[in-house]
């Protein structure tokens, strides 16, 4: 596994039905391309999970990209009733203030190293 996947091996509560997608290279797609690519994956991951908006963190620490990106995601997808948004819960807010790209898994201390 890619090293830059490895916090995926970790046994923390979120990665438990975190999908594993491999994004495409980022240098042989357009930035609008690249953002389309992102909102299918979350449609298609909160399609399975419809109204859960919480998996909004799992799904940005599993693609390692920032959480307000999947949020925007999920606003723009719900304007077109294409997922169900719930509003966010106070608890919610305070977790999705944290940093979706770390160097270290918090629960396992694996480094993730970007390359």
């Amino acid at each position: 596994m890619h090293s830059q996947y490895a916090f995926l091996q970790c046994k923390a509560p979120f990665t438990e039905c975190v999908p594993s997608y491999e994004l495409p290279q980022e240098h042989r797609m357009t930035a609008r391309t690249h953002q389309r690519s992102l909102y299918e994956m979350v449609f298609l991951y909160l399609n399975r999970r419809p109204g859960q908006r919480f998996a909004a963190c799992q799904l940005a620490r599993a693609l390692n990209v920032r959480t307000i990106m999947i949020l925007d995601a999920i606003d723009i997808l719900s304007e077109q009733g294409r997922v169900v948004a719930e509003p966010l819960t106070p608890e919610q807010l305070g977790y999705f203030v944290a940093p979706a790209q770390t160097n270290q898994c918090s629960t396992c201390s694996n480094r993730i190293d970007k390359k």
